[in-house]
């Protein structure tokens, strides 16, 4: 029974090898076993110990959910160390007034977390995963008096107020959980790993919960993810495997409206009850099932009000849904459904060990032994203790005949009228999402001289909605109490909310409207943002007709960034293939412009550039072996000597993938690299060519049956002989390839990439491009850099065969991409390096 979360890390250990944690990235997921685990959290406490942070000390932890937030959160556990963690959205300003009233000695951030005016030590998280690991060793044990973290629940505005939690709370409300899954764990074996694919910000305590706590409870893994966008789920959910996903109630809807517009989803009539009832609703959604992956079983919801449209969607189509309920100070479970006995629409049973009762007007009162209710600014002292003292939830609430706990409504949220009822605006919100054309509402009090009448704010999809009718329909399905008296239309496209649970901020809302806050403007167009990234690239003024490549030079890079910024307006994932056929600022602006207006509700799957992955099969790679060794091999040392220098220094960068990027100068630099490394990294070596020079293997019909015959065997022969694969230069396809380059690296290859995009003519450095760059930050690669000298001289441009003589091949020192580094920044500043390292000019 665990009695601290010291406990809890102990099981690391016993868990070893066993799948802890994947982070699955734009184009590649990192795997991270329970032992991998502990190395990074080792690393980081002797990190702390080299910048003398000691035990009772405090860490503000500001970042976005990763490996390296998890190592952090343990290792300053293992030293003793309270961690203040806010959630990566939240302002400098905020961050700032954390930091003044906890007291924090090293700052712990993410990439694009704006920390310069810190006045403090501070380490980023991609810096944390540099680190050497080592196992991890604590320094004394921990009491269930000792704090682990502050919470700050507060919003941007007012003084910060942390609700401090300590290990006697926190693992008061784990023990339920330890006791249930003992239960289950041999039914649950044939199962594992069981993946958790976690949505919520790690510095919220419910997704706390569900990444840090539960998975090493069950034996199980946790899924990360960089997106949220629905598309990127779906295809993170089938291609991970995932089995339970861990989201807040909005979310799980677009989700679920992406789902169904994507399969054209019609409602079918389940006409057997039980198990059989279930097989027969698993059957007529077998394809929903099937694009989501069979493996995807259930949804675990929680931080904001369930729509029942939702609820009903998902255990419809027969995916399990796990309402719960909790809160910061509970640490945080209240209530949850138990997976065999959940309760369409409540929020399950109170959790073992707490108490729960309803005063008089509704209001939840909860005690027992998880509950935190010292806050950071009552002092570090704990708690006085009374059996009689209960704490007030401002929830309203409700229980069944089984009980069964039900939501309410939030108190303060209550409007209350003129004859003194009560209106839960919950209730109003949710029959007027049933009317059609409303996309949102929110319902506040109005006006707020008198806050006594029920005043709707709307988000409607179409400008020529008649509102008045949709009001009346409205008012139709209320009680005399509840009717609408007025309403008014939101101008944005969402409302308000708060950071990691995404809730709707009514205050918010009705400030705005008031006129005591800005925020209500108007949506603006696609072309005005496109237009600001594309007059960075021209001359000056910029033309309908100006051509994307020939007269701004657009590479693939730019194109990419372009495409992801279209996305981000429009919401979706847009289609490749279709933007790669747009030629001018015209047909970008026109086609920015639709993408924006009408956003496909599930997007588009972009079709997909083919890959050759039948070269990384068994017998493709036994057969290169060979060729590699008594051939290619051969024939270069027959030809050429070579002297090799600096291989030593590969032991740096240890046996995983690198990204290793090289001069280009002639068509035998390929072999030279091979040639040149120890042999367990030439098996494991990808080099990435130009895709443009087989153009006549990609698109037989543009050209004559010759050049097509003489490309395609070029094309194969280099795919086998060198594991190669196409990297495009000005196709919009260079995402594809993003897409396999982080397969290969999942698979242990490193990829070899000219940063030139050409070869030299007379040996000088040529500009490096981006697209290297952008290979070593997304795929959180080290770059070894290659210095290939006189192969010009054997092979020049015009030869077809090479002449004997004497190489020269030079491994470098590693490089990094810095965090928060562009790529064109990077290139440039990896094009000094190598030019430092090698005296190239």
């Amino acid at each position: 029974m665990i009695e601290t979360l010291l406990d809890l890390l102990n099981r690391f250990e016993e868990l070893g090898e066993r799948e802890a944690l994947r982070h699955r990235g734009r184009f590649h997921t990192r795997t991270y076993s329970y032992a991998d685990l502990r190395g990074m959290i080792g690393g980081f406490c002797g990190f702390l110990d080299d910048v003398g942070v000691h035990p009772g000390d405090r860490l503000l932890l500001w970042g976005e959910n990763s490996p390296e937030w998890i190592a952090t959160f343990w290792g300053a556990l293992l030293r003793g160390i309270q961690v203040v963690p806010i959630d990566s959205q939240l302002s400098a300003d905020f961050a700032r007034r954390v930091l003044a009233e906890a007291g924090c000695r090293l700052l712990v951030h993410g990439s694009s977390q704006p920390t310069d005016g810190f006045d403090l030590p501070r380490v980023s998280l991609d810096e944390i995963g540099r680190l050497p690991g080592a196992p991890p060793s604590p320094l004394g044990t921990a009491s269930a008096s000792d704090v682990v973290e502050i919470v700050y629940t507060s919003g941007t505005t007012g003084k910060p107020k942390g609700v401090v939690h300590r290990h006697g709370n926190l693992c008061a409300n784990l023990r339920p959980f330890e006791r249930e899954f003992r239960r289950y764990r041999t039914l649950a074996r044939p199962f594992q790993p069981i993946r958790i694919l976690n949505l919520l910000p790690l510095s919220h305590m419910f997704g706390q919960a569900m990444t840090l706590f539960i998975p090493p409870l069950l034996g199980g893994a946790v899924v990360l993810t960089e997106s949220v966008h629905p598309p990127f789920l779906l295809k993170a959910i089938r291609e991970e495997r995932v089995t339970v996903l861990v989201t807040v109630p909005r979310l799980l809807r677009q989700f679920g409206e992406f789902l169904q517009h994507k399969l054209s989803f019609r409602e079918k009539p389940i006409r057997l009850r039980g198990l059989a009832g279930g097989a027969e609703r698993w059957w007529k959604y077998r394809r929903f099932h099937r694009e989501l992956g069979y493996k995807f079983w259930a949804v675990v919801v929680g931080g904001a009000t369930l729509e029942a449209e939702t609820e009903r969607f998902w255990s419809g189509v027969g995916v399990l849904v796990l309402q719960g309920y909790g809160l910061t100070e509970a640490g945080p479970v209240v209530a949850v459904n138990h997976p065999f006995r959940a309760r369409r629409g409540a929020l399950g049973r109170i959790l073992e060990g707490q108490e729960v009762r309803l005063a008089p007007d509704g209001e939840i009162l909860l005690r027992g032994d998880s509950v935190a209710r010292e806050y950071s600014r009552d002092g570090d002292s704990p708690p006085e203790e009374g059996e009689d003292e209960w704490f007030h939830t401002g929830d309203l609430g409700a229980f069944d005949d089984e009980g069964n706990l039900y939501f309410r409504g939030r108190k303060k949220d209550l409007i209350v009228t003129a004859e003194g009822l009560n209106v839960v605006p919950e209730d109003v919100e949710d029959v007027l999402k049933t009317v059609a054309g409303i996309v949102d509402a929110a319902v506040i009090p109005w006006p707020p001289s008198r806050e006594n009448e029920v005043h709707a704010v709307l988000i409607n999809a179409e400008p020529e909605l008649d509102l008045d009718e949709v009001i009346r329909k409205a008012n139709a399905k209320l009680e005399p109490h509840q009717r609408i008296r007025s309403w008014s239309v939101w101008p944005d496209t969402d409302f308000p909310r708060t950071a990691g649970t995404l809730k709707l901020s009514r205050r918010r809302v009705l400030s705005i409207l008031a006129g005591r806050e800005t925020g209500a403007v108007e949506r603006g167009s696609a072309k005005a943002g496109v237009d600001e990234w594309l007059t960075r690239l021209s001359d000056g003024e910029l033309r309908d007709t100006d051509r994307l490549e020939e007269d701004l030079g657009l590479s693939s890079l730019d194109r990419l960034e372009l495409l992801t910024r279209i996305e981000e307006d429009a919401g979706a994932e847009l289609d490749e293939s279709e933007f790669a056929s747009l030629r001018t600022v015209s047909d970008i602006r026109s086609w920015a412009g639709r993408a924006v207006e009408r956003p496909p509700r599930g997007g588009t799957e972009p079709t997909p550039l083919a890959m050759p992955r039948w070269t990384i099969t068994c017998p493709a790679r036994v057969l290169r072996r060979l060729v590699q060794d008594y051939v290619v091999a051969t024939l270069f040392s027959r030809y050429i000597r070579m002297t090799v220098r600096g291989v030593e220094g590969l032991a740096e960068v240890g046996t995983g993938p690198v990204l290793f990027v090289a001069n280009h100068t002639s068509l035998l630099d390929v072999i030279a690299i091979i040639v040149a490394l120890p042999r367990p990294r030439r098996r494991r070596l990808a080099p990435a060519m130009v895709m443009e020079r087989f153009d006549a293997h990609f698109r037989p019909r543009e050209h004559p049956w010759r050049r097509v015959l003489s490309a395609r065997v070029q094309y194969l022969l280099a795919c086998f002989l060198f594991n190669a694969y196409p990297l495009p230069q000005k196709s919009s396809a260079f995402r594809h390839t993003l897409r396999y380059t982080g397969e290969l690296v999942g698979r242990g290859y490193s990829p070899l990439v000219f940063p030139e995009g050409g070869r030299s003519r007379d040996g000088r450095l040529l500009s490096f491009k981006p697209g290297a760059m952008l290979l070593a930050a997304e795929l959180k690669l080290p770059v070894v850099p290659v210095c290939i000298e006189g192969l010009l001289d054997i092979m020049p441009p015009e030869s077809r065969w090479p002449k004997t003589g004497t190489a020269a091949l030079t491994f470098g020192k590693m490089f990094r991409v810095e965090a928060g580094e562009s790529p064109d920044s990077a290139s440039k500043r990896l094009r000094r390096h190598f030019r430092e390292q090698f005296g190239k000019e």
